[in-house]
């Protein structure tokens, strides 16, 4: 630090402070001006040092929140939690860029597997993104209750109805019907044209009384058509009614397929 203070620069320095000295008395604990560039180098060394270990302490514990912070939101993906992306997305945006990058990657990632839950029941896709390792073809025995139901006169509603209309009643349906299954803990398996294929009890066990609970489901799918029905007629468009039918019994459940592609059914 000593070195700094060279040449011409050191010699105007030991002058102004001799010339200080001289009117105010400064000096008069300092035997030669060399001390005291000693001093103030000195001083600045530890001053420097201090700095450079508070600013130390703060990069480390920042890293650490860092940390901290992703792991969390990666076991939240992990979970297929969403919720939590959504709050981090919001405190990032008041943070610096490297905390909004970070965000960013974590919201690219959580979006992928939030279409991924579109395409598959949240519950596979659940068990498929918290394996520890990757997933593999192989099926088990299983007690489930299966459901299966379609639309009456299906063939002549979709050759009476422009295409777009027919497609906007049948997405309503599917849409409504597939949501009732999932709030009772059942997987919706299959959409075939306007067939549903769903059941309950694997993987996501509900015990011993998912029939009761696929019977309900049933019953409340029928008590909501009945409402959608009235409002399509009301439209003009064609009565819409479903049939619905359940048998429970043990099946062979798992991932089924190839090595390369594969799903989980029945």
């Amino acid at each position: 630090a000593i070195s700094v203070f060279s040449g011409q620069f050191k010699q105007t320095l030991v002058d102004e402070l001799n010339r200080v000295a001289e009117d105010g008395n400064l000096m008069r604990n300092y035997a030669e001006p060399n001390q005291l560039c000693k001093y103030i180098a000195m001083s600045m060394a530890i001053v420097s040092f201090t700095i450079s270990v508070v600013a130390a302490v703060h990069i480390i514990r920042r890293k650490r929140r860092m940390a901290a912070m992703v792991t969390k939101h990666i076991q939240s993906v992990a979970r297929l939690d969403f919720a939590s992306l959504e709050e981090g997305r919001a405190r990032s945006k008041t943070g610096d860029h490297m905390d909004f990058q970070i965000h960013a990657s974590l919201e690219e990632l959580g979006n992928g597997l939030r279409s991924l839950t579109k395409y598959t029941d949240p519950n596979v896709a659940r068990l498929a993104v918290s394996g520890r390792r990757p997933s593999t073809l192989g099926v088990a025995q299983a007690d489930v209750t299966v459901f299966f139901s379609d639309m009456a006169g299906f063939t002549g509603i979709a050759e009476t109805l422009d295409p777009h209309e027919f497609m906007d009643l049948l997405g309503t349906y599917l849409s409504e019907m597939s949501a009732i299954i999932m709030e009772s803990d059942g997987i919706v398996g299959e959409f075939i044209g306007d067939a549903i294929m769903a059941w309950w009890n694997v993987p996501k066990s509900i015990g011993r009384r998912h029939t009761c609970v696929a019977l309900h489901a049933a019953l409340r799918q029928q008590h909501r058509l009945a409402e959608l029905r009235d409002q399509w007629l009301r439209r003009g468009l064609p009565e819409v009614r479903a049939r619905m039918g359940l048998v429970r019994g043990r099946v062979l459940a798992g991932n089924i397929g190839s090595p390369e592609r594969m799903k989980y059914g029945l």
